[in-house]
């Protein structure tokens, strides 16, 4: 009978994949316009997403998911629209391939939201 060496097996230094959070948080103000947050793609990940949701508006918050281009531009990749009711909006983009990414989050009227920041790696 063979035994095998569980030290020696392919798996050992490869952790499972899952979604990993850059950045996450909570806020509470009258309609935000901006960048939330600017992270660095980590190496060989290929999936990133915003995950959002917000209360106590009836209007729709807009998430947008950004690259900046090697000139220094931001263009917007993905787009997502969810109504103020506690869903969640998420923009994905499964091909990523540039260094930086950022989330816009923008509403018109004043509201509570989450935001989550993630890659899948």
């Amino acid at each position: 009978m063979q035994q095998i060496d569980a030290a020696n097996t392919p798996f050992d230094s490869i952790a499972a994949k899952r979604w990993r959070t850059f950045s996450d948080g909570h806020r509470t103000g009258k309609g935000h316009s901006g960048i939330l947050v600017t992270r660095k793609r980590p190496k060989g990940v290929r999936i990133i997403q915003i995950k959002a949701r917000c209360w106590h508006s009836r209007k729709p918050m807009t998430i947008k998911l950004k690259y900046r281009t090697n000139w220094g531009k931001w263009v917007v990749c993905k787009t997502a629209t969810q109504a103020c009711n506690g869903k969640y909006a998420i923009a994905r983009i499964h091909n990523a391939g540039h260094k930086l990414y950022s989330g816009d989050l923008s509403n018109t009227k004043k509201m509570s939201y989450e935001y989550w920041f993630q890659y899948y790696g």
